[in-house]
């Protein structure tokens, strides 16, 4: 495991583990948490090996969003410390959407502020049936950053977001499933074992087919439709030279489940 001040770290058969480690503090998101974070994610990024990269957070609360405390602390040097978290934190949320392994985040308790937006930017989020969601950012006279209002208006909508940023509604996890801010929602006490679960079955898939799936789908509301066509043109032709596409046809014509190795 590699060793860091604010988050825990390592990779094992393939799968890449990042947890919140401040649960003093709701891992609430500090600069250095942040650029924490970026190395992580660069890591992951530059990994092609990998085929799967879990989120989750120690203790009682995945991500409480901004650290207030450490912020009111800063005092005249506020707004350059926000600059510099946001840009750690936005380098390390681009490096995650553009990796080929897919990002799978386990909530407990709160995803609030930045924790939602790491929601938000996730591949699939597992949820515990008590977690909440809310973005909070007005409620300390601020405006979303790490990705918030790019992913999720593309999930929900622009009413439902304008919802959660002017009055900080706080949604339930069945409110969350609902409205298609999660993938899953599990009973509080055996979140930590379906989330490995769906963690490890997630890593037996074909991941660069996931990873060109992931690919496409942050380009899609950019383009049109004949350029979107032309980069799924591209893509089905890549994906056809790889050792997942052969095991995939050759497990079709078996009758049998394929067994993928990520390449």
């Amino acid at each position: 495991m590699s060793s860091y001040k604010t988050i825990n770290f390592d990779i094992k058969d393939q799968i890449a583990y990042m947890e919140f480690a401040t649960p003093d503090s709701a891992n609430a998101m500090t600069s250095e948490m942040a650029q924490e974070m970026a190395q992580v994610s660069e890591i992951c990024l530059t990994n092609f090996k990998l085929r799967a990269i879990k989120i989750s957070g120690q203790g009682k609360i995945f991500c409480g969003g901004g650290n207030v405390k450490a912020f009111n602390e800063e005092g005249n040097n506020l707004e350059k410390y926000l600059e510099t978290m946001a840009t750690n934190l936005h380098v390390a949320i681009a490096n995650f959407a553009r990796c080929k392994a897919p990002v799978i985040s386990i909530v407990q308790g709160f995803a609030a502020g930045a924790g939602l937006s790491l929601v938000g930017a996730s591949d699939f989020v597992v949820s515990s049936d008590s977690a909440k969601f809310t973005l909070a950012y007005s409620r300390i006279g601020f405006s979303p950053d790490g990705s918030s209002s790019y992913f999720l208006p593309r999930i929900i909508g622009i009413r439902k977001m304008m919802d959660l940023m002017i009055t900080n509604r706080v949604l339930s996890a069945e409110e969350a499933m609902d409205w298609g801010l999660v993938s899953r929602v599990v009973p509080e006490d055996s979140l930590i074992e379906e989330g490995q679960k769906f963690v490890e079955s997630i890593a037996k898939g074909a991941t660069s087919a996931i990873g060109m799936a992931k690919k496409l789908l942050v380009s899609t509301f950019e383009q049109s439709l004949e350029s979107q066509m032309a980069l799924e043109h591209l893509g089905i032709a890549t994906m056809s030279r790889t050792a997942d596409c052969k095991e995939g046809f050759k497990a079709f014509i078996d009758k049998r489940d394929p067994i993928f190795n990520g390449s």
